[in-house]
């Protein structure tokens, strides 16, 4: 790790507002960006964006790498290059790699529900909100919202007391 000062386009990956040590690419992180920015570039995010940028530079390493006077002419390429610790653990993050690609294919999903309806695509934050009817105790009791109750009082047929069978009073509710 080296803490000396670098421009921004010598970073290899970079979130704004990201600082710290600054790290060295080796073998094993390239091949491990180069896996994470495969996946990224058909997302989003700013991830999205990262991979878009370095997928180039990636693919020309790969693709240039058979002459011996390239193969030097990247490897002093890839030593001029440094990344954020933190912005390495954030761009190869497999839960945010996870939750973007839900959140993508929720998006088609909305986006095909609402063509099949007819509907213009709106995003469901911009939908109104289902109404919710409110069903009041009174209306309840009264009965009139067609409710199906097995019996008319709380209280058995018998008395819980004395087991008999003979009706008693109830009192209504105002």
């Amino acid at each position: 790790m080296t803490k000396t000062p670098f421009t921004k386009r010598q970073y290899f990956i970079h979130f704004e507002g990201k600082s710290g040590d600054l790290c060295k690419l080796t073998p094993h992180t390239i091949a491990k960006i180069s896996e994470y920015c495969k996946k990224w570039i058909d997302l989003d995010g700013e991830q999205s964006t990262i991979a878009a940028n370095i997928a180039e530079l990636i693919k020309r390493w790969s693709f240039h790498s058979e002459t011996e006077l390239v193969r030097d002419e990247i490897a002093k390429e890839i030593a001029n290059l440094r990344y954020h610790k933190e912005c390495y653990v954030r761009f190869c993050d497999k839960t945010k790699f996870e939750r973007a690609e839900k959140r993508i294919i929720k998006k088609k999903a909305m986006t095909v529900d609402a063509s099949t309806k007819g509907e213009p695509s709106t995003p469901v934050a911009n939908r109104p909100a289902p109404v919710h009817v409110r069903i009041s105790p009174r209306t309840l009791i009264s009965g009139s919202e067609g409710i199906t109750r097995r019996n008319r009082h709380v209280l058995p047929e018998q008395c819980i007391i004395c087991k008999r069978q003979e009706t008693y009073k109830v009192d209504k509710v105002l």
